[in-house]
């Protein structure tokens, strides 16, 4: 946009350039970004009269031209799930490829797999007994949150699939805490909501006055870095690995203990254990245990309250009664 549309604006002082969640960008083609940017950083790197081309990392002139002193600018591209795809690369115009990977732990040879966790996380599965016992088994992870040992700014991501289930989902969770008088708060994040509120959320999950619950689409899954969030909860199991690793690692950050939990109904069990084969975790394992109806009792009865009032506070919203 500053390109494009800001008198003034130049990249001819440019010397880093750094592409963030650079394997989701390169599947976006808003306004040709690629092509755009790139022309101008040739553009400003080469002075009149004078065309650049890289080779083996300098920059040279053409027969014509002076060679220029200037240096090439350092293409910097940073993602958990980095493409290597190269037909994605090449319009990025990369030379003298170094590739960096972090990791605490080494990943055997003879096992394949492209990703890995960090060593401060802590990854769970809970197995209810079917899909209609999730909300319940939701509301019995959260019900430790009003002990008074636990720690009283400790706050948790929980994801969904999409903005529709984001939306049910929070205000069932703020009926239940109502009901309940949990000293727990509940927030909502994602693509259908105002910059304003979305911000609102991100500020407060790094605010230390409170336990925080935010219910998200996969929306807050990239580019958020909360220093409070010790938990995500995968509601909806992600689809795809790149997904559960995005959505984790919003947790477990710099250093920092963190942990994460997916709700299963059983028939969910072998595509979730799919999914976590395909990423190392050093001598770690993802601890997985069912869940009975007995242990789920209580918690069914707060969920069932919910959902009985969650059609009548949805009736409001349509009519603009609430908001």
């Amino acid at each position: 946009h500053h390109i494009t549309s800001s008198p003034g604006f130049s990249l001819v002082n440019l010397k880093f350039l750094v592409i963030d969640e650079s394997d989701r960008l390169l599947q976006q083609h808003y306004n040709n970004w690629v092509d755009v940017l790139f022309n101008e950083v040739t553009r400003c790197q080469s002075t009149p009269g004078q065309i650049f081309r890289e080779q083996d990392g300098e920059i040279i002139g053409s027969k014509e031209g002076v060679c220029t002193p200037r240096c090439p600018v350092r293409r910097i591209l940073a993602s958990a799930t980095q493409t290597r795809n190269p037909k994605r690369l090449a319009g990025l115009h990369l030379q003298r490829i170094r590739r960096i990977i972090a990791t605490e732990h080494q990943t055997p040879q003879k096992k394949k797999v492209k990703f890995s966790m960090p060593a401060s996380l802590s990854e769970s599965a809970i197995i209810v007994p079917s899909k209609r016992w999730k909300l319940a088994g939701l509301l019995n992870l959260l019900r430790p949150w009003d002990d008074p040992s636990v720690n009283a700014t400790a706050s948790s991501i929980i994801f969904t699939k999409s903005v529709e289930s984001a939306h049910k989902l929070a205000r069932l969770l703020q009926l239940a805490f109502v009901s309940t008088r949990s000293s727990s708060a509940v927030m909502e994040f994602s693509a259908g909501l105002s910059s304003n509120r979305r911000r609102q959320a991100v500020e407060s999950l790094s605010g230390k006055d409170k336990r925080l619950v935010v219910i998200c689409s996969d929306a807050m899954s990239r580019g958020i870095d909360a220093a409070q969030v010790d938990t995500v909860i995968n509601y909806d199991i992600p689809v795809h690995v790149k997904t559960y690793l995005h959505r984790v690692g919003r947790t477990a950050r710099g250093g920092k203990e963190g942990s994460t939990v997916t709700i299963l109904a059983p028939e969910q069990e072998d595509h979730f254990n799919e999914t976590t084969r395909k990423v190392s975790r050093g001598s770690k394992s993802v601890d997985i245990r069912e869940i009975s109806v007995n242990e789920l009792e209580a918690s069914r009865s707060v969920a069932d309250q919910a959902l009985t009032a969650l059609q009548s506070l949805l009736r409001r919203e349509d009519l603009g009664l609430i908001k």
